[in-house]
C-alpha cells in the first residue's frame, strides 16, 4: 500500500508491480493503485474474485476481463512512463506533464493532491475552499473539468483520498519545476521554461512558449535537470564500469597470483620431496658402503690375525730348532776337545 512518505525513485513509481516493467496503458483503480491494462486482464483470468493485487480490496463488479477497461485510464502515469524511457526529450509532453501535475482549480502544482470521485485531482487548499462554499453553492463539489458531482461523507474534505503516488512524484519533480521568478510580460506566470535558441537563451513562461517560442528549442527545468543528470549518470556508469573492469582485472591478477603461488608451493614441495628421496637413497648407499667396508676390513683383519698366528708358529718352530742345533754344536765342540 502507498505510504505517506516515500523514498522511492521516479523509476520505481513508474514501474508496474505485476510485471516489474514500465507502465503500459496504465489503469487507476478506485483504491489509487495503478497497473498495466494487460497485466490486470491477465491477473483477472487467474482469480475468481477480482481484488487489488496490492491492497486486496475487492471489486465485486469486475466479473469479466471486459470490465477492466472501465477503470480510469491514468494519462499522467502513461505519459510519465513513456517520457521517462525517452529521456523527457519532447517539450510538448513535458509541458503536458506539468499541466497534469497542477490542480484543476487553481492551476498550481499539487502539493497535497486530493482525488475526487471522478478521479480529477485538486489540492487540499482548493478543496477546503470548496467546502466553505458548499452551503452557498450546491455545485461547489462539481468537477470543473468534467462537471460531474462528487459524493463525500460528512461534508469533510479529508474524506477525499490523498493520492500518495502523485504526491511522491510531485515531491521528486517539484524542485525542478518550481521557481520564484515571474514573467514580466505575462503576470503571475512562473518562468519554468528555458528557451535555448541562440537569439534567446533565457527563461520563459508557458504563455511565452505558446505565443513566441513554439518553434524554438525550449526545455522545461525538469528536462534540463534530467538531461544533465542523465549525462552525469552516464559518466558515473562509465566510471563504475571502469572501476568494475579494474576490479575484475585485479581479481584476475590476484587469481593468477594465487595460481602462481600454488604452482611455486607445489614445485617447492616437489623439490623437497625429491631431496628427501635423494637423501634417503644416499643414507642407504652410505649404510651399504659402510657395511661393505666393515666386512672387508673384518676379512682383512681376520686374514692378518691368521697370518700372525702362522708366523708365531713358524717363529716358535724356528726357535725350537735353533736350540737343538746349539746343543748339538756344543756337544760336537766338547767332543773335539776330547
Amino acid at each position: 500500500m502507498a505510504a505517506n512518505k516515500s523514498t522511492r525513485t521516479l523509476e520505481e513509481h513508474l514501474t508496474c508491480s505485476l510485471w516489474l516493467g514500465h507502465f503500459k496503458s496504465p489503469k487507476c483503480l478506485p483504491c489509487l493503485h495503478r497497473f498495466c491494462t494487460k497485466c490486470l486482464i491477465e491477473y483477472k483470468l487467474k482469480c475468481k474474485k477480482f481484488s487489488c493485487p496490492l491492497c486486496k480490496k475487492q471489486y465485486e463488479k469486475v466479473t469479466s476481463e471486459r470490465y477492466i477497461n472501465k477503470f480510469k485510464d491514468d494519462v499522467l502515469f502513461a505519459v510519465l512512463a513513456e517520457e521517462n524511457q525517452n529521456g523527457f526529450a519532447n517539450i510538448s509532453k513535458a509541458i503536458q506533464i506539468q499541466n497534469l501535475l497542477c490542480c484543476s482549480d487553481c492551476n498550481q502544482i499539487l502539493r497535497d493532491p486530493r482525488v475526487l470521485s471522478c478521479f480529477s485531482i485538486i489540492c487540499a487548499i482548493c478543496l477546503e475552499k470548496r467546502k466553505s462554499l458548499e452551503k452557498q453553492e450546491p455545485s461547489a463539489f462539481h468537477c470543473t473539468k468534467c462537471e460531474k458531482g462528487n459524493k463525500h461523507l460528512n461534508k469533510e474534505y479529508n474524506n477525499f483520498k490523498v493520492d500518495f503516488e502523485i504526491k511522491s512524484i510531485v515531491d521528486i519533480i517539484l524542485p525542478l519545476m518550481e521557481t520564484s521568478e515571474k514573467c514580466k510580460v505575462h503576470d503571475k506566470q512562473d518562468l519554468n521554461l528555458v528557451c535555448l535558441s541562440g537569439t534567446c537563451n533565457f527563461a520563459i513562461c508557458k504563455d511565452c512558449f505558446n505565443t513566441c517560442h513554439r518553434e524554438h528549442d525550449v526545455k522545461t527545468l525538469f528536462q534540463i535537470f534530467y538531461s544533465s543528470s542523465y549525462k552525469i549518470h552516464e559518466n558515473v556508469s562509465a566510471f563504475q564500469e571502469n572501476i568494475e573492469e579494474q576490479i575484475t582485472q585485479l581479481k584476475q591478477a590476484n587469481s593468477r597470483k594465487d595460481d602462481l603461488k600454488k604452482q611455486i608451493e607445489g614445485a617447492i614441495n616437489g623439490l623437497q620431496s625429491a631431496l628427501l628421496t635423494i637423501q634417503s637413497q644416499l643414507f642407504l648407499q652410505v649404510d651399504s658402503l659402510k657395511d661393505a667396508a666393515d666386512e672387508s676390513v673384518k676379512e682383512q683383519v681376520d686374514f692378518l690375525i691368521e697370518k700372525r698366528d702362522e708366523l708365531k708358529m713358524e717363529l716358535s718352530n724356528a726357535i725350537g730348532q735353533s736350540s737343538i742345533s746349539n746343543i748339538l754344536l756344543r756337544l760336537l765342540k766338547k767332543s773335539n776337545r776330547i
